[in-house]
């Protein structure tokens, strides 16, 4: 299963639940059902129980988390850009994303996530000192059910970042015509003049058209002899 869970065996409410069994492991031993007050074993431990490897993967996941975290940030960054976009102008733009509110976003979200893991840590000591491994499992308790509660945020801050683009998008997909003013009418293309009559009218006047004889296939014409007028009478007397 995707997620592991702890519910509630009076009522069935979930009060803790870990993504493919990862999980830091901190937190009280026994939260209280919000709806029926039942105590519920949560297979957790206090920081003072923990073993010298169990805090280093402490800290190991806490920079998993961290991290992933930040990526997401940075996507909730780059919608906000989106619906913003006068928002970081002028800043460098790396990958595609701007340095604000994109980046900013994600270093954001990951000092969150490392501000929330010390306030666990904390109040771990302090439940230690005070002998009562007990708390509560409601909504905003954060010491139980931290990656769904940190899932919700982020979705919820999606949504906030998006809002303002997603609504423009729509508004300019259904914006309506002032009223009072005239309906836009659709005008026919122009239909295009058909040339082939022409075209094939041109070919035909080149086909009756006669060949004009070359130069050099024209036979010289044949001198003219002369006439018998044009000769002289020649006689004996003369001679």
């Amino acid at each position: 299963m995707l997620f592991w869970h702890v519910w509630c065996p009076n009522c069935r409410r979930p009060i803790d639940s870990r993504l493919w069994h990862i999980c830091t492991g901190l937190g009280p031993k026994i939260a209280i059902c919000p709806k029926c007050r039942t105590q519920v074993s949560t297979g957790r431990r206090e920081w003072d129980d923990f073993s010298g490897a169990r805090r280093g993967m402490y800290w190991f996941l806490t920079a998993l988390y961290a991290f992933f975290f930040a990526a997401l940030g940075v996507g909730v960054g780059h919608v906000l850009s989106l619906s913003a976009p006068s928002l970081g102008d002028g800043l460098p733009v790396v990958y595609g994303v701007r340095v604000f509110p994109g980046y900013a976003a994600g270093v954001l979200f990951a000092l969150l996530v490392a501000v929330l893991q010390f306030y666990r840590l904390n109040r771990s000591r302090k439940r230690s000192a005070a002998g009562s491994s007990v708390g509560s499992a409601g909504i905003f308790n954060l010491q139980v059910n931290i990656q769904r509660k940190l899932g919700m945020l982020f979705v919820l801050a999606l949504a906030a970042a998006g809002a303002p683009y997603v609504y423009r998008e729509i508004a300019g997909m259904y914006a309506k015509v002032p009223k009072g003013a005239p309906a836009p009418s659709i005008q026919p293309p122009a239909a295009v003049p058909d040339e082939a009559p022409a075209v094939s009218a041109a070919a035909d006047a080149v086909e009756k058209t006669p060949p004009v004889p070359d130069a050099a296939e024209t036979p010289e014409a044949a001198p003219e002899e002369p006439t018998p007028a044009d000769e002289p009478d020649v006689t004996n007397d003369d001679v």
